[in-house]
């Protein structure tokens, strides 16, 4: 889809690269602390997995559609591991109401999205960056433990949306060890300092499964960083469950998905929380 030129090792061609619009870039490029809170110290930054179904040239059209609306909230990744087709959308960092407002607004242009896969295809996901501003040394090994624990995986998994793989493997992780054991294959990566990524989302242009996700991770982050709250590995997602409960306000996507389980996302209910939370209509899904 993205076109290779031959003496360089850009992934797209000159032509494409000259484009005024072109925002597309090499899977390494970052947005670095590009905070759209500006002196919020906490954020959330989201990268998007997708292919299209679309031709070549209308595919190519198409990501630069993209590109020119997220326009400098974002750029557009090559990603090897997505076939010739596949492109990652990497979105600025924001606060929790950011993240749900932007991307609301981009998941609702099915016009523009037309032809874009991400849940259906396995090899799409979501990764969630969070700020390690908000972790000590002990929550964050309390956050990458709890992602990774077996007695949470079944939990995990179903919320995420799909098995872990080979780029978000679940491995369980000790307290003083868990820094050297996770990576960028890892459901939890905790190789860069100056974010913690949650990879084991499936991707997802639903608006409610998106929002469910990120409910998710900024919930866990924050729940993690409450260090009075004791582990106890076979109660440890029953114990998040009743803070996330008490907390609804906040979170109330991962609430309902939690009580009410993966059908939930088509449902009455959720459609009446998008619309009550976000002023947008929550689609009918991929």
């Amino acid at each position: 889809l993205l076109h290779r030129h031959p003496s360089s090792r850009r992934p797209i061609c000159a032509e494409c690269a000259s484009a005024p619009s072109s925002v597309v870039a090499s899977w390494d490029y970052n947005l670095e602390d590009r905070n759209r809170d500006g002196e919020h110290p906490y954020y959330i930054g989201v990268e998007l997995e997708c292919v299209t179904t679309n031709e070549s040239r209308r595919g190519v059209r198409q990501v630069m559609s993209i590109a020119r609306w997220w326009g400098e909230d974002a750029v557009i990744k090559y990603d090897g591991s997505l076939g010739a087709n596949g492109f990652e959308i990497a979105a600025c960092c924001g606060s929790l109401a950011w993240n749900r407002s932007k991307w609301s607004q981009f998941l609702s242009e099915t016009k523009m999205l037309g032809g874009v896969r991400s849940q259906v295809d396995e090899r799409c996901g979501i990764h969630i960056s969070i700020s390690r501003s908000l972790f000590t040394e002990q929550s964050l090994a309390r956050f990458a433990m709890f992602v990774n624990e077996p007695h949470n995986k079944r939990h995990v998994v179903n919320i995420a949306g799909r098995e872990n793989n080979s780029y978000a493997r679940i491995m369980r992780l000790g307290l003083g060890t868990f820094r050297n054991q996770t990576n960028h294959g890892s459901a939890v990566c905790t190789t860069n300092p100056n974010r913690v990524e949650l990879r084991v989302f499936s991707g997802a242009l639903h608006i409610p499964r998106f929002m469910t996700y990120l409910d998710f991770a900024d919930s866990l982050a924050h729940f993690a960083s409450d260090e009075s709250i004791p582990i106890c590995p076979a109660k440890w997602f029953a114990t998040y469950k009743e803070w996330v409960f008490e907390n609804e306000k906040k979170w109330p996507f991962i609430c309902l998905r939690i009580r009410t389980g993966d059908t939930v996302f088509m449902s009455k209910k959720m459609q009446e929380l998008t619309k009550s939370v976000l002023g947008v209509e929550s689609g009918n899904g991929e």
